[in-house]
């Protein structure tokens, strides 16, 4: 006795028309224990059946005869059970699906009348069935006789009904699934979780080949995983190793739900002992990992405010929506963990700053430790004004640092009726909702707001579909179909409010939303708000493939008079050209197939025909001969479309089959292969089968989807379950055009060639992860390179910033080099991605993303000796110890025609620091001067020297020195041979910096683009401005560095204090505009001020108008749409030439703006000074920050100084 046969018991009542009772009730509370890990109570089982006595009174329920039963005899724990025969009763009107009972022994009961073990009964349905209709026969059934027993417990695979994986293999293979709970360890150690870990609970060989499908999270709108591509790995490979086999960002980190779908055994598709696990791991989800809450600091009650929604783009992002009716300056943030988190033992501390290493994080707690805000984020008092945060998440002896990203996005809470959002377009199918668009181009014209959904490949314009409009139902009188533009023309129109306008309903809910056919002109709308107004809307489809709204789309379904269970129809993902080719296999030797009826699919109004019988088709009625392929013409109006279609017959002795043409056009890339069903259609096993590809170019056989040599196909035995069907992978090699043939033969069977042509997009990195390694101070460079070989494919490559570190002095250039001079030491981890375009036809290809690790040593004197490249040798060194100055030769064996220039601890020296020329040996002789010497001071030093050859090869010659002056005071010149001509009297740089003398508020700007290093204290020189590495909250890597380390290095913005630049802080039209006079050199002297920094500038800005009609004040902060009017009236001002915009680009949410704002934003995308916030928003009230800033200014001076 099991669970599912208690339930089926309660089912088998349930046909009566009894109303549920209390009896009822507790049993199912019985029903829900886990009996399967109890012994079973007898006492329950005999009060269940005192309730079926109770309630039934026709069934005669007889007594039940317990007696003791040997071990001997103890079924295993699958128990099998006999049939109990119900008089007059179909057992397919009154069972429940695949109901599998346990055994009873029947008194008086014949054993051949017993039924086989694991019986599937058929199904029942009991929605269906009315109580009046079933009439239950009086019977008896016989005595039952149950073994005194306690079921022992059995380790169970997990049976978890939304599981739901796909058949990726198409051999009948065993599958064995399994569900994994990482929730309770710490979460980073998921990285580290090998494959054999998480297979620990199956018997697997001691040294198998196993195949990874996939890692992936299942798509509860799709309802299905990935594509069937297998990868071989190693059983010690962990889960880290295997994170690149998905794209999504959350899924990598390995911290959230996921599936693993493995195939052991062999690397052959057509090994009948294979094995496919699917392994369900849970694990803590850190996508929401805080709850954070905010308050309004202007109240006494400090009153908490309602955030509207929570969005992120990447992990760790928090982008809190709340009404701009709240002054950003009294919103302060509360931060905890979210309870799951809390429940699972994780405990958290926050810092102010970003930490990338615990030790840095340490050594900044000893410095100051109020840089510890636990307290106050946990109390809702800090105050938010975008500095960063280093969390540090702990569990038991675990620790990890994160660094959440917390900003504000204030919405108008007065939201029109034309800001409406359009959800996504939706299909309903066995009751779950799909998701059908690839994405959604919005634009309005002439007053009517358009959105044409893009479908994904594989659905059809001509179906119909969900759609829905996000927006608050109180605000809308009436919805209806058509145009109009009054509500009283609309009176006769049926109100579709309640489907199209979902207020706050979900549209991936089942019957949610309005279904209609959007094909052709698409549907009409108009919405009328509470004031009458008109909003005129128009859905429309745009498929990806020009054929799938074409109404002549067509499937064969059967054929009539001949048994489905002896047919079976190829599906679609066995065979790339399964839709055009499509084949039926007939498990019937003695069939004739020259006389068969198909019936088929086919949209309403199409003519269907075929080319060996004429007029126009009916399915199921029209009778076609199939002794060979069939062509069909399908007709829609003016349209035609052709199919082939095969029906292959039971064959005597071994028969090879293959789909589809004896041409095969490719579209191939890394992730999408070309597939070709083939199978043994004989009534014999078909051995010897052989594939193979000859003069192939840009492609290849699939490791998993091929066939070794001399395979075999089992013979054509089942139509339901076949085991003689495969298919053969086609996979991209490299890029370029696709050539060669395929070659499919087996014993006693004619080879089938197939010609293949099409293209290869597959471009990808391919350097080795592993990088070479530098040295402190030394000159790095190292190349990622791509197999692009084509001058039409343009290739952009970048880090992933989230993913990489680089270390101090190197920079990622998008020619793929990293180059500089490294002032840190460590071992870096970077991703890098590789954009391919084709500048010929503007296709973009499938990125390439890979993960590379180098190392960064110290600068030791051996180090340094080993850095030296060949050929490049010292001749003469300079002084180990340098104890006065002077200026000092030092020569290498390099060529003097390759050389580039000097460093000193990494800096590059300026070329009065240092002189060059070919020396008599043809090398290179360089004099370091004695100035320089003195201004890097006595310490241990580093020279490098770098060479560039023809090839743009790096070359290294390097020294490490040290200087120890023993002069007794004055000046380090004098005494020795001091070449200096001019008595040091060039170290004296005099000005420069009196610009910066301000106080007060005016502090963060200044006049300052002095460069200078510390001098000698006997020789007196500005203070030098510190490096940029000194603001501590710019990130060296991060998208920004490069624009703000521009900025401030050439004195346009010098940061909010000596070690805060204020990277997220708003700015105002003020610091704008004294950004741009300094940029521009402006004497502000001549324009009027007060007592406030900025008023200069900003009358000088409007003196020229370069704010356009929008005069405010330089105190406001600044939004996008006012800074693009600015930047577009400065390029003017500066004598640049405009574009002409004569194609706008579409954003959505541009809608209602001036023609000068619309005019200035279209003109900052075009010329790459804006990037909108995703393909349709561009998101003009958006507030700008310093550091968008910084890239608008240096992305503008591009344009003013292209030479640059």
């Amino acid at each position: 006795m099991n669970r599912r046969l208690i339930k089926n018991l309660i089912l088998l009542i349930s046909f009566s028309s009894i109303s549920v009772t209390a009896q009822e009730e507790e049993m199912e509370k019985i029903i829900s224990q886990e009996v399967v890990q109890e012994p079973i109570n007898k006492d329950k089982i005999m009060e269940m059946l005192e309730i079926i006595k109770s309630q039934i009174p026709e069934i005669v329920v007889p007594e039940i005869v317990l007696q003791e039963v040997q071990p001997s005899e103890i079924l295993e724990p699958e128990i099998v059970v006999p049939e109990i025969v119900l008089q007059e009763v179909q057992p397919s009107e009154i069972l429940e699906p695949e109901i599998i009972l346990p055994e009873i022994v029947l008194q008086e009961v014949q054993p051949s009348e017993i039924l086989e073990p694991e019986i599937i009964l058929p199904e029942m349905v009991l929605p269906e069935v009315q109580a009046p209709e079933i009439v239950l026969p009086e019977i008896e059934v016989p005595e039952i006789v149950i073994p005194d027993i306690a079921i022992p417990e059995i380790e169970v695979l997990s049976d978890d009904a939304s599981f739901k994986p796909e058949q990726i293999t198409l051999l009948p293979l065993e599958v064995k699934t399994t569900t994994v709970d990482l929730t309770q360890q710490f979460f980073y150690d998921n990285h580290n979780m090998s494959i054999v870990d998480l297979l620990n609970m199956f018997t697997i060989p001691s040294n198998p080949t196993i195949l990874v499908e996939s890692i992936t999270s299942y798509d509860p709108f799709n309802q299905k995983y990935e594509e069937d591509i297998y990868q071989v790995v190693e059983k010690n490979f962990t889960l880290g190793d295997l994170r690149h086999l998905t794209s999504d960002e959350w899924l990598r980190m390995l911290n959230y739900d996921f599936t693993l779908e493995l195939i052991i055994g062999s690397k052959d598709q057509l090994d009948y002992n294979n094995i496919r696990y699917l392994i369900n791991v849970k694990t803590i989800n850190l996508e929401r990992l805080f709850a954070p809450t905010l308050y309004d600091s202007s109240t006494i009650e400090n009153t908490e405010i309602e955030i509207l929604s929570e969005q992120s783009q990447h992990l760790g992002e928090y982008i809190l929506s709340l009404s701009d009716k709240y002054n950003p300056d009294n919103i302060k943030l509360k931060m905890e963990l979210a309870q799951e988190y809390i429940d699972a033992g994780y405990k958290v501390r926050f810092y102010n700053g970003t930490f990338k290493t615990m030790t840095d994080l340490q050594n900044a707690i000893v410095n100051n430790q109020d840089i510890d805000i636990t307290d106050k984020l946990k109390a809702g008092t800090f105050k938010l004004d975008n500095q960063t945060i280093t969390t540090v998440l702990s569990q038991d002896m675990h620790n990890a640092l994160l660094w959440p990203s917390i900003s504000l996005d204030f919405v108008s809470t007065n939201q029109e009726v034309d800001d409406i959002i359009f959800e996504d377009l939706y299909l309903q199918s066995n009751n779950e909702r799909i998701r059908a668009n690839e994405s959604a181009d919005i634009n309005t014209s002439e007053g009517i707001k358009t959105v044409t959904y893009i479908l994904k490949e594989e659905y059809f314009a001509t179906d119909d579909y969900y759609i829905g409009l996000k927006f608050d139902t109180s605000k809308v009188k009436k919805a209806v179909i058509g145009h109009f533009n009054k509500l009283a023309d609309a009176t006769n129109s049926s109100d579709i409010k309640e489907q199209l306008i979902l207020g706050e309903k979900n549209i991936w809910n089942k019957d949610t939303g309005y279904l209609g056919n959007f094909n052709g002109q698409g549907m009409d709308f108009t919405i009328f708000d509470t004031n009458d107004r008109p909003y005129k809307i128009t859905v429309k489809l745009d498929a990806q493939d020009s054929d799938s709204s074409f109404a002549g789309d067509f499937r064969i379904t059967g054929f009539n008079g001949v048994s489905s269970d002896k047919i079976y129809i190829m599906p679609d993902d066995v065979d790339s050209s399964s839709k055009i080719y499509q084949t039926i296999l007939i498990k019937d030797a003695a069939l004739n197939i020259s006389n068969l009826k198909p019936t088929f699919l086919v949209n309403k109004g199409a003519n269907v025909q075929s080319s060996n019988t004429s007029g126009n088709h009916t399915s199921g009625t029209t009778a076609v001969d199939f002794s060979e392929t069939v062509q069909y013409t399908v007709l829609d109006t003016d349209d035609t479309k052709n199919y082939w279609i095969s029906a292959k017959k039971l064959a005597t002795g071994p028969k090879l089959f293959v789909n589809g043409s004896a041409t095969r056009e490719l579209a191939l890339s890394k992730t999408k292969g070309h597939d070709i069903f083939i199978a043994n259609i004989g009534d014999k096993k078909l051995t010897g089968i052989e594939v193979n590809l000859q003069n192939a170019k840009n492609v290849k056989l699939d490791d998993y989807w091929s066939i070794t040599k001399n395979s075999s196909l089992n013979a054509f035995t089942s139509a339901t379950k076949p085991d003689n069907i495969a298919k053969i992978r086609l996979v991209a090699g490299d890029g370029g055009p696709i050539s060669g043939d395929l070659i499919i033969s087996a014993d006693n069977q004619e080879p089938i060639q197939i010609e293949l042509t099409g293209f290869s997009n597959n471009f990808f990195i391919t350097t080795e992860k592993e990088l070479s390694s530098g040295v402190k101070y030394v000159p790095y460079a190292q190349l990622i390179q791509t197999n692009n070989v084509y001058d039409w494919n343009k290739v952009t490559l970048s880090l992933i910033e989230d993913e990489s570190q680089l270390p101090d002095g190197l920079i990622f250039k998008s020619n793929g080099e990293i180059y500089g001079v490294p002032t840190e030491t460590g071992t870096f981890n970077i991703m890098v991605k590789a954009e391919f375009n084709n500048t010929s036809t503007d296709d973009v290809f499938e990125d390439s993303i890979k993960e590379f690790t180098f190392t960064i040593r110290d600068n030791t004197d051996a180090n340094i000796e080993s850095s030296i490249s060949n050929g490049y040798e010292i001749d003469k060194y300079l002084p180990n110890v340098i104890t006065q100055y002077g200026d000092l030769e030092f020569i290498s064996e390099g060529e003097y025609d390759n050389f580039e220039t000097v460093y000193i601890n990494g800096e590059k020296l300026d070329a009065d620091e240092y002189t060059v020329t070919r020396d008599k040996s043809g090398g290179t002789k360089i004099i370091i001067l004695s100035k320089t010497f003195k201004s890097f001071g006595e310490d241990d030093h580093t020279l490098a020297i770098a060479f560039r050859e023809d090839d743009n090869d790096l070359k290294i010659t390097a020294q490490n020195y040290t200087v120890d002056i023993k002069s007794s005071g004055g000046s380090g010149g004098s005494g020795g041979s001091d070449n200096d001509d001019d008595d040091d009297d060039d170290d004296n740089n005099s000005g420069g910096n009196s610009g910066n003398s301000g106080s007060g508020s005016s502090s963060w700007w200044g006049n300052n683009s002095s460069t200078y290093r510390p001098t000698q204290p006997t020789i007196p020189e500005p203070e030098p401005l510190p490096p940029i590495t000194v603001k501590k909250d710019v990130v060296f890597g991060a998208w920004y560095y490069e624009d703000v380390k521009w900025i401030y290095e050439n004195g346009y913005m010098f940061g909010r204090s000596v070690d805060h630049f204020g990277i997220d802080e708003l700015v105002t039209k003020g610091s704008i505009t004294t950004a741009l006079s300094l940029y521009s050199k402006i004497d502000l002297s001549k324009y009027p001020t007060s007592a406030r920094w900025f008023d200069s500038s900003i009358q000088w800005a409007n003196s020229f108008n370069l704010f356009g009609s929008n005069n405010s004040d330089g105190a406001t902060y600044i939004t996008r749409e006012d800074m693009a009017v600015l930047i577009v009236n400065y390029l003017k001002y500066k004598g640049y030439a405009l574009p002409k915009i004569t194609n706008p680009v579409k954003f959505t949410d541009m809608v209602g703006l001036t023609a000068e704002k619309f005019d200035a934003l279209q003109i900052m995308n075009h010329l790459g000074l804006f990037i909108g916030r995703g393909a349709t928003t561009m998101v003009p009230k958006g507030l700008m920050t310093t550091q968008e800033l910084a890239a608008v200014m240096k992305r503008m001076d591009a344009l003013l100084n292209p030479s640059v």
